[in-house]
């Protein structure tokens, strides 16, 4: 058994003890495992009935092993083999992972938009969070956004999908893939195809109000990302099934160890301080979270070091409305 310690090359002998003197050797190379790993493009998008689109995963550092493993969340969605080729099933959103083959669990993810043959569409953020497309001329307003869109309304980032070639505005100045929209007022988009005919969409994202708009959770990512305002107001919009416990799952959820220990409580790293009167809490979740009737799945927690007092989906909460979640389990180990 050869175990790497530092980058390098290194010759291994054997050496016969039966006094024949006959040796062996071989030359390995050590190089440092995978830590981080980015899928280009990093919000991929492909039209049912055109080629298929190739990813590549690049794999940092440099000098780790490039090799990767690819797996996408739906099937139902889209198919990709081992090369990294996705090829299109049917509309919607699928989660496209690369994980690192030197087995250091580092992996990459992407959400991929599969499109229909003559549809439009509308993604936002990083995530590709897909907008509800209104009709020729109509107007659709989202509530309940994620937070990572609603957070940053003046300047979300849109990737706008339509036909090959065509032409996209907003008012009279042209679009550009990937830029930032102000939508703190609605937002219309005009698309004009090659052969002239032109499309207008409008879209608004609702404003977040604690009491009457909350944050959205419609995602694994979203769920975790709870932690990231531990004062926010948040409503699940769907069941949310916690991914497989392994480094695909620890990449779609982010939460680094989730394949050992699973779900990561939310605020976990909070402390009460008993000696004062009331006993006064530090970095606790005091939000409001409405489970909105739905349930989440899959869920199972590992976790026994020492600051690991409080285990469930929160740690330490104070002053917070926590109500009508459901969470079903998983006893499997792994």
């Amino acid at each position: 058994m050869v175990t790497g310690v530092a980058k390098g090359t290194v010759t291994i002998t054997a050496v016969s003890k039966d006094g024949s003197n006959l040796t062996g050797a071989v030359t390995l190379a050590v190089v440092p495992q995978a830590r981080t790993i980015a899928i280009n493009p990093p919000a991929p998008l492909v039209r049912i009935g055109a080629a298929a689109m190739a990813l590549t995963a690049a794999v940092s550092p440099s000098d780790a092993m490039q090799a990767v493993t690819w797996s996408c969340s739906d099937p139902s969605k889209a198919a990709i083999d081992a090369s990294g080729l996705v090829t299109p099933i049917a509309p919607g959103t699928t989660t496209i992972t690369a994980v690192a083959a030197d087995g250091s669990g580092a992996a990459g993810i992407a959400t991929l938009i599969v499109m229909g043959s003559n549809d439009v569409a509308i993604a936002l953020g990083d995530e590709n969070f897909l907008m509800p497309v209104p009709a020729a001329g109509g107007i659709v307003t989202i509530a309940n956004a994620p937070r990572t869109i609603a957070s940053a309304i003046a300047a979300v980032k849109v990737t706008l999908a339509a036909e090959p070639r065509s032409v996209i505005k907003i008012g009279s100045a042209n679009f550009t893939q990937g830029q930032t929209v102000n939508f703190t007022v609605p937002v219309t988009f005009t698309v004009t195809a090659q052969d002239g005919t032109a499309a207008s969409y409008t879209l608004g994202i609702a404003a977040y109000d604690a009491v009457s708009n909350p944050y959205g959770i419609y995602t694994v990512a979203h769920l975790n990302d709870v932690r990231n305002n531990k004062a926010g107001s948040y409503k699940m919009m769907n069941n949310i099934t916690l991914p497989a416990r392994d480094a695909a799952g620890a990449a779609a959820i982010g939460i680094s160890d989730y394949a050992d220990k699973g779900w990561l409580p939310i605020a976990h790293d909070a402390s009460v301080n008993f000696g004062a009167v009331p006993p006064a809490v530090t970095n606790g979740f005091t939000g409001t979270f409405d489970g909105g009737n739905f349930s989440i799945d899959n869920f199972y927690i590992r976790r026994n070091a020492a600051a690991d007092n409080y285990i469930g989906l929160f740690g330490i909460t104070s002053n917070a409305s926590i109500s009508n979640t459901g969470i079903r389990g998983s006893v499997s180990p792994s």
